[in-house]
């Protein structure tokens, strides 16, 4: 995959002391999500939609969205490039109940039936059955991926998530986090609907029904979207106006 140092020039915060502020994107991205939270620990945050001119130029599209994260706040991530963040905790591990921090394509829509056709209608939208399964059993074959167990041959897994139990999983987008399905990196992570009263998530990204609707709406896989996921002090560092 191709890719160079864009300047996010719309973007640039006046708190940032370098000349110039930039930050690696794919070439092709014409979409951006941006989450920021407080600090590290937050589970709180809110998120920006970007939309990318044929300019080069990046816009702010709509009002910011309240989201939550995980639980425990953000931890490093693995994603499409190596961010060297200040001070941030231990990277992202199963099980710590933290999201990932840093830049990660979105790769695919999911949930059931009837938000197929929240307008307009999704022809890339993968419809959940009984027998889809998020796995994040690090030492099975198929860790960090969703998959059909019924199309299995030998589910080796003992740790998985059956998406259809869960309400939340009624619309979502997949969050390429850990690429390469590194056992033990943090599996599955989505951005989804965010139901009832919560304080923060296992490590996943929320927006209420409304938010999540309208994000659908506007969201385009073929404009390569990604979304970009940090702490507030490190996307003003990264050139980010929050």
């Amino acid at each position: 995959m191709r890719s160079l140092l864009l300047l996010i020039a719309p973007l640039l915060a006046t708190s940032v002391s370098t000349a110039v502020a930039v930050i690696p994107l794919p070439e092709d991205c014409r979409q951006m999500l941006l989450v920021t939270t407080a600090e590290w620990s937050a589970y709180q945050g809110r998120l920006q939609r970007f939309e990318r001119a044929a300019s080069g130029q990046w816009r702010r599209l709509g009002e910011p969205m309240k989201a939550q994260v995980g639980s425990n706040g953000l931890a490093p991530g693995i994603g499409l490039s190596r961010i060297e963040f200040r001070g941030p905790p231990t990277e992202k591990r199963e099980g710590d109940r933290r999201a990932p921090a840093g830049i990660f394509r979105l790769t695919s829509v999911f949930g059931h039936e009837t938000w197929r056709n929240v307008p307009p209608p999704r022809t890339d939208f993968r419809i959940i059955t009984p027998t889809l399964e998020a796995v994040d059993d690090p030492k099975s074959r198929y860790y960090n991926q969703v998959v059909d167990r019924s199309r299995i041959a030998g589910p080796d897994w003992n740790s998985s998530e059956k998406m259809s139990t869960f309400p939340e999983y009624a619309a979502g987008i997949v969050i390429a986090h850990n690429p390469a399905n590194v056992p033990g990196a943090g599996s599955c992570i989505f951005l989804h609907l965010w139901r009832g009263d919560r304080r923060g998530t296992a490590g996943c990204t929320v927006l209420r029904d409304d938010d999540l609707r309208t994000l659908l709406a506007w969201l385009k896989l073929t404009a390569k979207p990604v979304l970009v996921q940090l702490p507030v002090a490190e996307a003003t560092r990264l050139g980010f106006k929050p």
